[in-house]
């Protein structure tokens, strides 16, 4: 079985990271931008986007809701989005998104799909799992 598609980590940060690009626009505008997310399996949410996110996509925040961390609980504002990503065969989706100091990608964007993490290769993978 060969990926669809596949991603370099990113060697921004020490040990690197498996990263995907994700497009992203507020449900009001179509204004779709490509953003980087790293991919983080110990996130049980959708996506977390960054403050400049928010900023370059002129998002307004739907309300907001307690968020379970290691460290404690935290009430954190919420921001519905339209997300697609063609790498991944994903059409335009809603999506709601909370704010995280770094964005990433969790484990509820990632379900229904087949990935692999390729720590040798040092790169994500995706397997179309309806054309198999």
């Amino acid at each position: 079985m060969n990926p669809n598609k596949c991603w370099d980590f990113s060697k921004s940060e020490s040990p690197p990271f498996p990263q995907i690009e994700i497009y992203l626009s507020s449900i009001i505008e179509e204004n779709y931008q490509k953003f980087h997310f790293k991919i983080d399996t110990g996130f049980a949410g959708t996506l977390g986007i960054t403050p400049s996110f928010i900023e370059a996509l002129d998002l307004k925040a739907f309300g907001s809701i307690l968020i379970e961390t290691a460290i404690g609980a935290k009430d954190t504002p919420y921001y519905p989005l339209k997300v697609k990503s063609p790498d991944i065969n994903l059409t335009e989706t809603l999506l709601y998104a909370i704010v995280t100091p770094r964005a990433i990608c969790g484990r509820a964007f990632l379900h229904d799909k087949i990935w692999l993490l390729d720590f040798k290769n040092l790169r994500f993978c995706f397997y179309d799992n309806k054309t198999e």
